[in-house]
């Protein structure tokens, strides 16, 4: 089995593209998600709390919109964030190829695999870019933040120039073409499997 990293910038589409993925039967994995749930954990509360303030949960909930405000402004403690959260991520995603461990190949999405190092993990890695206007207008209209937060997480992120030199494959979504796009990668990689296990049983 194959573990394949879904990555791109805020607005790109990734969600889509994973989409269409699961379509063709892959199981994906959203890191995101993942993140999340790690969030429930008294322990990782504590180590948040101590990085952020205590105020960072309001009834138990993480104050979201304060923390990203934060740490998109001190890149010392989303070190530290990502510290605490990425090991739970990883163990769940282990989980998830066990789970799915007779599939060809698993898919993990994120946003951030180059900016922690997470993708020498991976055996191949998609990225998923757009213009900047289209990434503006779809996170404008999904998260309903203004155009100088979402150019400030931009900011904050990797270019779309350096994931594209460090990537197998680059999937460009402006909104045509997606599905072939999407199923050529996807017959590449199922021939890709398919030497690797020829290679292993000769």
């Amino acid at each position: 089995m194959l573990r394949i990293g879904i990555t791109g910038g805020i607005g790109v589409g990734k969600s889509t593209v994973c989409k269409i993925f699961e379509e063709l039967g892959v199981p994906v994995f959203n890191s995101d998600v993942s993140a999340r749930e790690a969030e429930r954990f008294a322990s990782i509360q504590t180590e948040f709390k101590r990085i952020l303030g205590d105020d960072i949960f309001i009834d138990g909930k993480l104050d979201r919109p304060k923390m990203r405000d934060i740490i998109f402004k001190d890149k010392d403690k989303l070190k530290e964030i990502n510290n605490i959260v990425i090991p739970h991520v990883r163990d769940d995603f282990n989980r998830f190829c066990e789970l799915h461990s007779k599939q060809p190949y698993v898919i993990l999405e994120s946003a951030i695999l180059f900016e922690t190092g997470a993708d020498k993990n991976f055996d191949y890695i998609i990225t998923v870019t757009a213009e900047n206007n289209t990434k503006l207008e779809r996170v404008k209209t999904r998260d309903g933040l203004t155009e100088d937060e979402i150019i400030n997480k931009m900011n904050n992120q990797l270019s779309d120039d350096h994931k594209r030199y460090k990537s197998s494959f680059v999937i460009t979504n402006n909104g045509e073409d997606l599905d072939e796009q999407v199923c050529e990668i996807h017959g590449v990689i199922c021939r890709l499997v398919l030497n690797k296990n020829r290679e292993e049983h000769e």
